[in-house]
């Protein structure tokens, strides 16, 4: 029940005599791995996404069907502003700075991806980004920063910081969610668990 979506042609649409697909079939696979087993095996002809550290075997056995071209969108955490201890400015700036961006961009993720100093994404049409502070501090910087912020909102060792982080279903918001929660146990010394809600494209921390 409900495991895929079938769509057939319009015979309305204005442009009707060119159409050239009758019927496109549409099957969520919540699992990367999943989703690029059944393409693999012909069952599917197209997957949006794939593991990560599949990429250099699927270049290598599937030459000129991977493709990862830039995208016009950025990742990112929104946090609670309203309540809670992410509702100081203080408390999301030293989260923000202890994200290694490097990291999740060439380690876990490794197909391209850029790291994210800015909301505008880097490919934008006339964009041209100045350094922003991330940029210009090494990482230990950040992090020494980072802690010294969360001090002064009041979390130590006698207090320390404790939160939840959702992300949803997918295998590589997994992979970017818990990294990012090791960061924050290494460094703020922050105490946070990594939880899947259960539903797709729910981006959010309580």
């Amino acid at each position: 029940m409900n495991e895929k979506i079938v769509l057939t042609r319009n015979p309305h649409y204005w442009d009707d005599a060119h159409s050239v697909l009758t019927k496109v079939t549409f099957v969520p696979i919540n699992e990367e791995s999943s989703a690029t087993k059944r393409y693999r095996s012909n069952d599917i002809d197209i997957t949006e996404s794939f593991p990560k550290n599949m990429y250099a075997l699927l270049k290598k056995t599937l030459p000129g069907e991977v493709y990862t071209p830039d995208q016009l969108g950025t990742y990112y955490y929104a946090f609670n502003t309203q309540k809670g201890p992410t509702a100081d400015v203080r408390v999301r700036k030293a989260l923000s700075w202890s994200i290694d961006r490097k990291v999740i961009a060439e380690k876990v993720l490794g197909t391209g991806e850029k790291p994210a100093w800015h909301f505008t994404p880097d490919v934008t049409a006339g964009f041209k980004p100045l350094p922003t502070f991330m940029q210009q501090h090494d990482q230990n910087s950040l992090n020494a920063q980072a802690k010294s912020l969360l001090a002064a909102a009041g979390y130590g060792p006698g207090k320390p910081l404790k939160l939840k982080l959702l992300y949803n279903t997918s295998e590589s918001h997994q992979k970017i969610a818990i990294a990012v929660a090791s960061m924050w146990k290494k460094e703020p010394r922050c105490g946070c668990h990594a939880g899947e809600p259960g539903v797709e494209n729910l981006y959010r921390q309580p």
